[in-house]
């Protein structure tokens, strides 16, 4: 009987950290959705205090311009989505038909005149709460950040030790 006792013990033992890696190994799609989610809510909220910085923003200019800039990043992200979304499906399939490969050659090739068409009609509502120095630093604000996020990557990719 203690025999048995121990043989189960010792089995039930060796399976634990088996499971523990397996589990530990391939994280489940909501655990990389959410953590998607919450590293894009940080950046968001470092490219706000960026922007607050960069611009000079006002406390009565912050929670309009941020509304409305928010606004327009999402509808901006879900035009990069998508093409990629298309793109990356078309790559993927061995037998896209010619009409598949027009469709994601023109969403490739016209992603950013679509994203322009959104900066261009949200420019005016911007224009409504920035003055005109706050609205000709955006883009440059932006396109500063865009590069620190890019060196913080990089340098964080090479201080990993390979």
């Amino acid at each position: 009987m203690i025999k048995r006792f121990f043989i189960l013990l010792l089995m039930i033992g060796m399976l634990v950290p088996v499971h523990v890696m397996a589990v530990g190994e391939e994280p489940s799609q909501d655990d990389k959705a959410a953590k998607h989610e919450l590293w894009f809510r940080e950046i968001r909220q470092k490219k706000h205090e960026f922007l607050v910085k960069e611009l000079d923003l006002t406390a009565d200019q912050q929670e309009p311009f941020f509304r409305i800039y928010d606004s327009m990043d999402e509808e901006l992200r879900s035009i990069n989505d998508q093409t990629r979304r298309l793109e990356r499906a078309v790559s993927r399939n061995a037998d896209a038909a010619e009409s598949e490969y027009d469709a994601a050659i023109d969403a490739v090739y016209s992603q950013r005149y679509r994203e322009g068409l959104v900066e261009n009609e949200y420019k005016e509502r911007l224009g409504q709460i920035l003055t005109k120095k706050q609205m000709l630093r955006l883009k440059r604000a932006e396109f500063k950040f865009t590069r620190a996020l890019m060196k913080h990557h990089r340098e964080a990719r090479d201080r990993k030790p390979r």
